[in-house]
């Protein structure tokens, strides 16, 4: 399947009594696969981003609802906060773009494996 593009990341739920998958919501963009997911437990959520555009998605589980909220590669750093009604916002005033890139910061980097984006 080499130089076939990615169809699109999903949400997957397991099932380990059935060892079975579930199918919650797909990224309806192709090209697109998530790259990282974390849980939000209280608010029964999944945040995720894709690659290689890293857009930023919630999946709300209980309503079944996918929301795109926007692109990290573009400097924008986002606040999660589950108290508010849109939970997942822009931190204004504060962007990646003012981070220079590893390879012009002044610092070393260490031999433990680190993934910088902006890179």
């Amino acid at each position: 399947m080499a130089g076939n593009p990615i169809r699109g990341g999903a949400f997957m739920r397991y099932h380990p009594g059935s060892g079975t998958f579930e199918h919650l919501a797909s990224i309806p963009l192709e090209n697109e696969g998530l790259i990282t997911l974390e849980m939000d437990k209280a608010g029964n959520r999944l945040i995720a981003l894709t690659w290689p555009s890293g857009i930023l998605f919630t999946y709300d589980i209980p309503n079944d609802r996918l929301l795109q909220f926007g692109a990290t590669n573009e400097g924008r750093i986002w606040e999660f906060d589950p108290a508010r009604q849109r939970p997942v916002e822009v931190i204004k005033g504060l962007s990646l773009d003012s981070v220079p890139p590893v390879a012009e910061a002044s610092f070393e980097i260490t031999e433990d494996p680190h993934f910088f984006w902006r890179n």
